[in-house]
């Protein structure tokens, strides 16, 4: 690494250390702190054609105000630094990290990366001069093989071709000498080297020495030349001059001379003296093209045509334009003959496609008039050949036409299948012989036809250009009908400016412009075409919006697109860190210089790009417009970027509709629909927002909840339960009615959805409610209440299932004769000795045999009470004696039907009353008969009483209907 580039580093990064070292107090007195905004960046691009030189800056963005970069240092990834922007040389192939440093005044740091990648190896050549007694310039590769290079030199300040395409030359003479090479990657590299020959000895001004002069013509094929003798001695002077021009040809006079073909030529100049001396000189010629030559030729015949022809080109390559009759007359003919009509001259001015220029003219005589012979009209044909042969100029008409006979048709019958109906030129596409016919067709009805035979020995001479569209755009040439072995090919390029010693049949054009090829055929025939190649080009245009110079309307565009390839991305990079992927419009938010790029990437895989810079000086002219939702809805302006004193509010506006007396930064909005701000700004900008306002929803009502109950005790006589309605709001005469109902039914008298009324609740509060648990419910988990309202009407969900434990108390048991009661309200089991009686679960039973018996009170699942034991003892037991008489019932048990037998017959009425368990009456009759039939049929199956009263003797039977 170069020691200059080293300290210069060094330098840079001990003045970083010492600014952030000193600055942070000058940070604090004037405010400013590290913006966390700021960015480093690292802008590359390929600055030759191989992707070994790059050209790298590296640039801050968003700095802070006073805040400059003070220096730079960039690592190239490759173990060289350096301190400024400039071409970076990689010269290994790899992937290398650029890295960017970059400290500013205030002491900040930015640091940033990126990445490159060398495919391959520089083009790069260096030359060296070799001094001795043959002096010799080398060309030498740097990093490449010579077999990857063609090399032309040109020496003597490019007026000499040395047609030397080795890596040295021996310069003869002093001046600039160039040398052109050719990779085979398609990259080129030109190189001069000013050379000055070792002094020589003072010149002997005794001697003499032979000068040539040389001025050549615009298209550099016909030079001037004159030849003289510097220091002829007294007396002495040239007798001859000899001019040997290198083609062949000589001179022996000073004139001009005409190179007919392009090439390298020696023209060499001798002149002998009178004193016999012989002196001589020479310089080398280098001839690029093709003259710019034309010859005019006159055909006599029944119509005497002038014709043009180009002495060395082909016609596509020239625009010919004739005048006549001494320059008055114009032809407007751009055709290579013309028919003239009176005597006098005619001129030909004709304009070569490499701008040059030629203009010619010949004197027309009309023959002698001789009377016409009316009977003998004769059709003329008239077929002039190019260079090949192979096109030919086809000229027809009628010769001794009548008075007032003119002709009104033409058509020309090549003899290959093809035909014409004017006068024109005709490419024969394959050798051999045609008959060529030509009939015209007269006003008076007369056709008149003659023919002509042509030779074509060869194939066209014929070549045709076409440009490939690509990574990288091609131009081929292509012969139309022959090989390629048959031409010799060179290519001129950007308008004929630049040679690029191209032999082959394609040249990659590098910049727009037209490009020639010149292409000479073994016959001697000479082709020459051209091009115009405009590469496509990205176009980038920006232009600020009215007043506001902020705010900036972006497009980008694609000029000259190839045929079938499309844009397919846009993206645009503000400069400001903001980007986009469409046109569209952009506000820069600071004030600054800022560089915009935009970059197209077509369906072909290339990418354009073009920038352009923009210089913001002012803040933009920006209002916000936000909504703030609460018991008062309001609209809120707020400026983006200035201060609210640089604005004036000119009004608001409902649906299109200005709000009288509307000038705050606020607004209450009253209605839905489009609310729109209107603001000056001190410098004159006007400025609209506007904001899409929306009234709230009337709340939705609210979705029921499960009632929230408060587990019981054991045996709890309440259930504590509340409900939230939401926002509901109820009435005076509101009550609450607590609904129950079981999850599911678990062998409990409840069905399934069936709901019993626990109690209501009178009141509007329903976070606190309380009702009573009735002592008949069972014992059981799944119970699930709701709380429903009347005023207004609504309800809660079913709660989640909770447990009441309504444990019975201990059931008693009353013994009436070998009958036993028991006055429970719940479910019943009889037992005798601790075993259940199969099918007693009615509140009384008779006892039917001695035992111990029991009644068990069940309320649920584990929820019972068993009573104590009661003795039976069972008696014989026949009449029960009523006074001096006696009583039965039979059949006991009974299903309805009843007997009632008394022991004798009465003399006195008896009174009967049958009561159930409840001591409720549910039967009475009176009795004489000694038996009677009580029909108790409609009473239910449970156990009775039956009292018999005879005057004042009362006795108690009981029974059981089932």
């Amino acid at each position: 690494m170069d020691s200059a580039v080293v300290t210069a580093a060094q330098q840079a990064l001990h003045f970083a250390d010492y600014i952030k070292g000193n600055v942070s107090s000058w940070n604090k007195k004037l405010g400013y702190d590290a913006d966390s905004t700021q960015k480093a960046s690292i802008i590359m691009s390929r600055a030759s054609c191989d992707s070994a030189t790059y050209y790298i800056n590296g640039t801050v963005t968003n700095l802070v105000k006073n805040d400059v970069v003070m220096t730079k240092l960039f690592d190239y990834g490759d173990g060289t630094t350096g301190t400024a922007e400039g071409n970076h040389l990689y010269t290994a192939i790899g992937n290398y990290t650029v890295t960017f440093t970059a400290v500013t005044l205030l002491g900040n740091t930015y640091t940033t990366t990126r990445t490159v990648s060398i495919p391959g190896l520089p083009i790069s050549v260096s030359l060296s001069l070799h001094k001795g007694a043959q002096d010799t310039i080398f060309a030498k590769p740097d990093y490449r093989d010579t077999s990857f290079y063609t090399v032309q030199w040109w020496g003597a300040n490019a007026n000499q071709d040395f047609n030397n395409h080795g890596w040295y030359v021996i310069p003869t003479d002093a001046g600039g000498y160039d040398v052109y090479m050719i990779a085979k990657n398609g990259c080129g590299v030109s190189l001069d080297m000013e050379y000055t020959p070792s002094p020589k000895p003072p010149v002997d001004t005794a001697r003499a020495v032979a000068l040539l002069y040389v001025s050549p013509s615009c298209d550099s094929t016909t030079y001037t030349v004159s030849g003289g003798v510097d220091h002829l001695r007294t007396n002495e002077t040239i007798v001859s001059k000899s001019f040997n021009f290198g083609d062949g040809t000589t001179a022996t006079e000073n004139g001009s001379h005409l190179y007919p073909s392009p090439g390298a030529y020696t023209l060499t100049f001798t002149a002998l003296t009178s004193t016999g001396n012989s002196y001589t000189t020479s310089k080398s010629i280098y001839v690029s093209g093709l003259p710019v030559s034309v010859s005019l030729s006159l055909h006599k015949g029944a119509q005497d045509t002038i014709f043009a022809k180009p002495d060395y080109r082909d016609t596509s390559f020239y625009t010919v334009h004739w005048w006549g009759v001494n320059g008055n007359q114009d032809f407007s003919n751009h055709g290579w003959y013309i028919i003239p009509k009176d005597a006098g001259w005619y001129d030909v001015y004709i304009t070569a496609n490499n701008a040059c220029a030629v203009s010619l003219n010949m004197e027309y005589t009309p023959p002698p008039t001789t009377p016409v012979d009316t009977t003998q009209q004769v059709a003329l044909l008239y077929a002039s050949p190019s260079c090949d042969s192979a096109t030919y100029t086809i000229s027809g008409g009628v010769d001794h036409l009548l008075t007032n006979e003119t002709i009104v048709s033409k058509s020309f019958d090549f003899g290959d299948g093809t035909t014409a109906a004017e006068n024109s030129s005709h490419l024969y596409t394959s050798p051999g012989v045609y008959t060529l016919t030509f009939t015209a067709l007269t006003s008076a009805g007369n056709s008149y036809t003659t023919s002509k035979s042509i030779h074509v020995g060869g194939l066209p001479v014929s070549v045709s250009l076409s440009i490939h569209h690509g990574v990288q755009d091609t131009i081929f040439a292509k012969p139309d009908y022959r090989d390629t072995s048959f031409y010799t090919v060179q290519w001129w390029g950007v308008n004929g400016n630049q040679d690029f010693n191209n032999h082959g049949w394609y040249v990659i054009p590098k910049d727009a412009g037209w490009y020639d090829v010149y292409i000479t055929a073994k016959n001697g025939c000479v082709v020459s075409l051209n091009m115009e190649y405009t590469p496509p080009v990205a176009v980038l245009s920006i232009s600020p919006y009215s007043c506001d110079s902020t705010e900036y309307a972006v497009s980008g565009s694609m000029e000259h697109l190839y045929k079938d390839d499309v844009v397919v991305s846009k993206s645009f990079d503000f400069g400001d860190g903001t980007t986009a992927s469409a046109d569209g419009k952009h506000i820069y938010t600071s004030r600054g210089h800022f560089t915009v790029t935009f970059t197209a990437v077509t369906s072909t895989g290339n990418a354009y790009t073009a920038t352009q810079s923009v210089l913001v000086t002012s803040l933009p002219v920006s209002i916000s417009l936000s909504l703030h939702r609460g018991v008062q809805d309001t609209i809120l302006a707020k400026p983006d970027y200035r201060d609210i004193s640089d604005y004036t509010v000119d009004r608001w506006t409902e649906n299109g509709v200005t709000i009288p007396g509307s000038n705050n930064w606020y607004l209450l909005p009253s209605v839905g629909g489009y609310y729109n701000l209107y603001t000056t700004a001190k410098n004159g900008c006007k400025d609209s927002s506007y904001i899409a306002y929306t009234p709230p929803a009337p709340p939705a009502p609210s979705e029921p909840v499960p009632a929230q109950i408060i587990p019981p005790a054991a045996n709890a006589s309440q259930l504590d339960l509340s409900a939230d309605f939401g926002t509901t709001s109820f009435k005076d005469d509101n009550q609450f009615t607590i609904e129950l109902t079981v999850k599911s039914v678990n062998g409990r008298k409840l069905a399934e959805d069936e709901v019993i009324n626990l109690g209501t609740v009178k009141g509007t509060d329903p976070a606190h409610l309380s009702v009573e648990i009735p002592d008949s419910l069972n014992c059981a988990s799944n119970y699930i209440v709701r709380v429903v309202s009347n005023s207004p009407a609504d309800t809660t969900l079913w709660s989640s299932p909770f447990t009441i434990t309504n444990q019975p108390p201990e059931p008693v048991i009353t013994q009436v004769g070998d009958s036993l009661f028991t006055n429970s309200i719940y479910e019943l089991q009889w037992f005798k000795d601790n075993v259940a009686i199969n099918g007693a679960t009615s509140k009384a039973i008779r006892a039917r045999a001695n035992g111990a018996y029991r009644v068990a009170a069940l309320n649920g699942v584990a929820c019972s009470s068993l009573s104590a034991a009661r003795a039976v003892v069972i008696t014989a037991i026949s009449n029960v004696s009523l006074g001096a008489n006696t009583v039965s019932v039979f059949p006991n048990p009974s299903e309805g039907p009843v007997n009632l037998k008394f022991g004798y017959p009465l003399s006195d009425k008896v009174f009967v009353k049958v009561y159930n368990l409840n001591g409720a009456v549910v039967y009475a009759t009176t009795t004489l008969q000694q038996q009677s039939l009580l029909d108790l049929t409609a009473l239910p199956r449970g156990f009775y009483t039956v009292e018999v009263r005879l005057k004042d003797s009362r006795k108690v039977l009981t029974i059981i209907l089932q």
